[in-house]
């Protein structure tokens, strides 16, 4: 089953890094750039967004000390180095010796592609 998944992930991937001009990579970081998930996430959810102030600040309080992480799905344009997109992230917590995501955003403009599965599984796999 998992390699069925691993094929999945590698069609995805090879599609979008194709995309309009064939000059795209992705790449998986982790906590570098959590203002812009923050942002992203509450932008999508506009009004009715559940991440209050307080939790946000527990949030970001939780990221500066290492306590929660951000799993972030990015994907570079590479005739134009400076340009990037946030394909999607996970918002995740230690817990004993498990991580917990708290919630996930994806970009829906590239909901075809599935970034939140493929965010998922690189994750797994590189939690490993």
């Amino acid at each position: 089953r998992r390699v069925n998944r691993l094929k999945d992930v590698c069609r995805l991937l090879r599609q979008l890094q194709k995309g309009p001009n064939g000059h795209r990579k992705v790449s998986l970081s982790v906590s570098t750039e959590p203002n812009t998930c923050i942002g992203d996430l509450k932008d999508r959810k506009g009004d009715e967004c559940w991440l209050s102030a307080p939790l946000e600040a527990l949030w970001r309080t939780w990221i500066a000390s290492g306590r929660m992480f951000v799993f972030e799905l990015w994907l570079h344009d590479t005739s134009e180095p400076s340009k990037k997109t946030l394909l999607a992230c996970d918002f995740a917590h230690p817990v004993g010796t498990s991580v917990y995501v708290a919630t996930r955003y994806y970009d829906d403009r590239y909901r075809k592609y599935q970034p939140g599965f493929i965010l998922g599984f690189t994750t797994c796999t590189w939690l490993k």
